[in-house]
């Protein structure tokens, strides 16, 4: 089984890496496929053996995911013009 899981973690970084690539090449602004994908890699990994480093590896994904999303989400809000003033 934890073959089978170790393909599946392998798979979804590899969807990750093309699916976000897609993403960015569509709409030339970064998404949170990568973020995700990775994460579901992680969760993955940490069900084929729960050691204390497996954990440690998904906690320090979820907060890289985190703390990434965070930092898109402020470009994108950077980069749209100001709302015009009411009248």
């Amino acid at each position: 089984m934890s073959e089978l899981v170790a393909a599946a973690a392998t798979a979804a970084a590899v969807a990750a890496l093309v699916l976000s690539a897609l993403v960015l090449a569509a709409t030339r602004r970064p998404s949170a496929v990568l973020l995700d994908l990775l994460l579901v890699a992680g969760l993955l990994r940490l069900t084929s053996g729960t050691s204390w480093t497996a954990l440690g590896a998904v906690v320090l994904v979820v907060l890289v995911r985190r703390l990434a999303r965070a930092g898109i989400v402020a470009a994108s809000r950077s980069r749209q013009p100001p709302a015009p003033a009411p009248a």
